[in-house]
């Protein structure tokens, strides 16, 4: 496998361990990483902790706003308010995220907006290629 993505066993081995952080990966090792997947290299950046859900927010929406509503909606239901017990007000990001996702999937609903990251993934494909067209024709007018 390091062979195949140009890096050493060690490197791997480091940022298997923790030793180097995934985030700090390089977009060539990201790529590389993407091709021996079989995977787009966005899922790999992602996955590496380079690009976070905050990422895929409206500039005016935190991560931390849109949880807090979405539960807020959640303990409408009676049924859900039951099955949660103590103060959920208090509790970690990443623990109310997780619960509104499992509410969200039980019953159908898609409080946290997710049904439009698919949406986001083709506007930031179609945003390279208008990218990857201006460099070439920016390359073309220094040739020229």
């Amino acid at each position: 496998m390091s062979a195949e993505l140009g890096v050493t066993y060690g490197y791997i081995h480091q940022l298997r361990t923790g030793t180097r952080k995934t985030c700090n990966i390089s977009r060539e090792f990201a790529r590389s990483c993407a091709r021996y997947l079989g995977v787009p290299p966005i899922v790999v950046r992602l996955l590496a902790g380079q690009i976070d859900t905050e990422d895929f927010l409206l500039p005016e929406h935190s991560e931390e706003r849109l949880v807090e509503r979405a539960l807020l909606r959640m303990m409408e239901d009676p049924m859900a308010r039951a099955l949660v017990s103590g103060d959920v007000r208090k509790w970690p990001l990443e623990a109310k995220r997780s619960l509104v996702r499992l509410y969200s999937d039980s019953v159908g609903h898609d409080l946290l907006g997710i049904r439009f990251v698919p949406e986001m993934v083709q506007w930031l494909e179609s945003a390279a290629k208008v990218h990857l067209d201006n460099e070439a024709w920016a390359e073309l007018r220094n040739f020229g």
